[in-house]
């Protein structure tokens, strides 16, 4: 099949059945980021192969001399680019006492770029330099010479910066394509739902419908799920072929209208010898590796072994004494002040509520129901260990009538959404209780 459109640049051209020798390397790369096909059982998740793995992202030190910033903190200021700009980003900066002109252009830079893990601009990198520059002229210096911001002492009294504002509007494309056709879909269905054709899966779909919109609550996470039709054998962008699956597409394109982006691609400036030069994609493997390495500072988080014991403990504290109970919420604050507000505030209304059985909340996949629940992008990810087969998939919210359950090992088991050897909208699916599949986890995303 062709996974591009012909364009006239000499770049990445006509696709897989073209002879020329960019073509022909262009596809031979294509052909390891869509995942070949396992056997599915019971233990072992519907398919990715081993992909770019350990070099998908940089890990090169930051600057010398530069700290970028506590994780948490680094976490909130790339949310803020995300949805603000660089203007909300430069004045979080300022309300933080930050006013070196050199590191507020590094820390806007880095915010606008996770992906870089505060590796410093080499000298042949002229186009990030140049950004880095126009960041500088455009937003610190002239912020800095005008009304200077109320600086805010860490730890002193007083009240906490305003929340960073919901955004809607158009999403940004993020492949490093843009001289391609950009899929969009078409009605399919009676219904009026939406299918996307088989080509341009590296590509960001760009329909004017896409319901793009960083609101946190169930019945818009809901909406954009529903939107991508997943489960739809029309919809040709997910499908399944005899050798491939597509479970990293889907899961980019879901947390992409979430603003939450997981990205399909990512820089590296050490890939010189295929087209986009500087760029690498992400396989479910090579997703994995991104969530646990740089996922944190693009504001996913895991759900660890010291949140899962936040949570029981805060809610065994429902039932003590006053005092005992203030005694136990200043510990809990400990534990949970990692997080950025909006979830630490989410794991507090979870373990207040009232559940049927308690002792689930000792189980991080149903503490990831409750987040998703909540309206909280939530995935499940696993990395396969042999470098065949990984997997991720969205946690869906529950609705009365598609609960999650116990598997028959007495794991809980949310209900998900997923491209891969099974396509489904909303579903339960044993491979996370599996045996061969103890090492997947989950991440939230404010």
């Amino acid at each position: 099949m062709s996974y591009f459109d012909r364009i006239g640049d000499g770049g990445l051209a006509c696709g897989r059945d073209c002879p020329c020798s960019a073509c022909q390397s262009a596809a031979r790369r294509l052909g390891e980021i869509y995942e070949r096909d396992d056997e599915e059982d019971d233990d072992a998740p519907p398919g990715k192969v081993a992909g770019f793995g350990e070099n998908s992202v940089p890990t090169a030190p930051p600057r010398a001399g530069m700290a970028l910033m506590p994780s948490d903190a680094m976490a909130r200021l790339i949310t803020t680019m995300r949805r603000g700009g660089a203007q909300l980003a430069l004045e979080q900066l300022l309300r933080d006492g930050v006013r070196n002109e050199a590191r507020m252009t590094d820390l806007l830079f880095f915010a606008r770029h996770p992906e870089r893990q505060g590796r410093r601009i080499a000298p042949g990198e002229t186009t990030a330099a140049q950004e880095w520059r126009t960041l500088r002229e455009r937003w610190v210096r002239p912020r800095l010479r005008g009304p200077r911001a109320p600086t805010r002492t860490p730890g002193a009294a007083g009240p906490a910066p305003a929340p960073v504002p919901r955004v809607s509007g158009p999403c940004p494309i993020e492949d490093p394509l843009p001289q391609l056709r950009h899929p969009s879909g078409a009605p399919c269905s009676a219904g009026g739902r939406k299918c996307w054709p088989v080509n341009g899966k590296s590509l960001d779909i760009v329909d004017a419908d896409l319901p793009c919109s960083s609101d946190r609550n169930p019945t818009a996470y809901r909406a954009v799920l529903r939107y991508l039709n997943v489960a739809d054998s029309a919809n040709l962008r997910y499908a399944r072929t005899p050798t491939s699956t597509f479970c990293n597409i889907f899961a980019h394109d879901a947390t992409r209208l979430l603003r939450a982006s997981i990205p399909h691609w990512v820089r590296d400036e050490r890939q010189r010898t295929v087209r986009p030069i500087g760029w690498n994609e992400l396989n479910a493997n090579a997703t994995f590796d991104w969530l646990t390495r740089a996922g944190q500072a693009a504001g996913w988080l895991p759900i660890d072994p010291a949140l899962v014991a936040a949570v029981r403990r805060l809610a065994a504290s429902r039932g003590m004494g006053r005092v005992v109970a203030a005694a136990a919420g200043r510990v809990l604050d400990t534990a949970l002040a990692r997080l950025p507000r909006a979830l630490a505030d989410a794991a507090t209304r979870i373990a207040r509520a009232m559940h049927a059985d308690p002792s689930l909340l000792a189980q991080d996949s149903y503490l990831a129901q409750q987040f998703a629940n909540l309206g909280f992008p939530t995935v499940v990810c696993w990395k396969n260990p042999t470098g065949r087969s990984g997997h991720i998939a969205m946690v869906a919210p529950e609705s009365p009538g598609s609960l999650g359950a116990r598997h028959r090992s007495g794991m809980y088991l949310p209900r998900t959404t997923q491209a891969g050897a099974r396509n489904f909208e909303d579903g339960i699916d044993g491979w996370i209780a599996g045996t061969r599949t103890r090492s997947r986890r989950f991440f939230i995303h404010a």
